[in-house]
C-alpha cells in the first residue's frame, strides 16, 4: 500500500464493509508493513501477510 491511492481505496472499502456489518475493528495484510489507522469510530489493523500467517500458524500448533 505504498500508492496512496490505493491506500485510500483499501480503507474506504473496508470501512464501507465494517460499517454495513456493524463491527468496529478490521485488517488489511499487505506484502510490507505494520499501522493503525483509525476513520471515525473504526480501527484498522495493516499489516504483513507472511507475519499474520506465521503468527497464525503458531497459534494453531499451540492448539493441537
Amino acid at each position: 500500500m505504498d500508492q496512496p491511492a490505493t491506500r485510500e481505496r483499501e480503507v474506504r472499502a473496508l470501512v464501507d464493509a465494517m460499517d454495513a456489518l456493524g463491527i468496529t475493528a478490521g485488517w488489511i495484510q499487505t506484502d510490507t508493513g505494520l499501522d493503525e489507522i483509525t476513520e471515525g469510530r473504526f480501527t484498522i489493523q495493516i499489516c504483513s501477510l507472511a507475519e499474520w500467517l506465521l503468527e497464525m500458524d503458531s497459534l494453531s500448533t499451540k492448539t493441537q
